[in-house]
């Protein structure tokens, strides 16, 4: 049970049915087009700015985000809701992250 929860169906489940791993898929939490806060943080130095993720994303997933000021894209990895980080701490997620593969 713990594997399943918070995870979403690719496709309508009948209640009762069995439910295989290749019937579920990580929950969306950054939506194609919503904004998002990318934090960037290393040794003492914090900069966040607001962007328009560019697909969905589930948590620990990179994904790919437009800076509207510069209009360039720039790939961030989903920690929440609306948030997602670059740097150092992405690319530590984006380890662990494979290494559960």
């Amino acid at each position: 049970a713990e594997a399943v929860i918070g995870q979403s169906a690719r496709r309508p489940v009948r209640a009762g049915a069995p439910v295989a791993s290749r019937d579920l898929a990580a929950a969306v939490l950054i939506r194609k087009g919503e904004l998002v806060s990318v934090a960037y943080s290393t040794g003492g130095v914090n900069l966040v700015l607001q962007g328009a993720a560019l697909q969905n994303a589930s948590m620990g997933e990179a994904f790919s985000v437009l800076n509207p000021q510069s209009k360039k894209t720039i790939e961030a990895v989903a920690t929440g809701p609306g948030r997602a980080v670059v740097g150092p701490e992405a690319d530590s997620l984006k380890a662990s992250r494979f290494a559960l593969r």
